[in-house]
């Protein structure tokens, strides 16, 4: 996919299953400055954009980012806060690790800053 409009197609395609939410998450595309997620719900798509942080400590994004969703919908969060919630902290755990230099390959992100959220 190289445009939120593909996603948003990805996102409408995979609902036809009949899920209520679908999440197509874009921060792996390389155009532009903005990491950009789709979220289809029955009411439309929405996108969840945030300013594209650039390191190489981005492993692990995925796993943190449905930890996240899922922790919030535990407390009682909507799915759409959930979501737009996730979509902070992993952007604030990805710029908490943008200087590191751990190992020589792609490094992990900075779990710690999560109380300033």
């Amino acid at each position: 996919m190289a445009t939120p409009a593909d996603m948003a197609g990805a996102a409408g395609q995979l609902a036809a299953g009949g899920p209520k939410f679908v999440v197509v998450t874009g921060g792996d595309m390389v155009a532009g400055d903005e990491a950009v997620d789709a979220v289809w719900t029955d009411a439309g798509t929405r996108f969840l954009r945030y300013p594209r942080i650039a390191t190489r400590n981005t492993h692990g994004t995925g796993c943190t980012f449905s930890a996240a969703i899922a922790a919030r919908l535990a407390l009682g969060d909507s799915v759409l806060d959930a979501l737009a919630f996730a979509k902070q902290y992993v952007a604030r755990a990805l710029a908490g690790a943008r200087e590191w230099k751990l190992g020589g390959g792609t490094g992990p992100l900075d779990h710690l800053d999560w109380k300033a959220i």
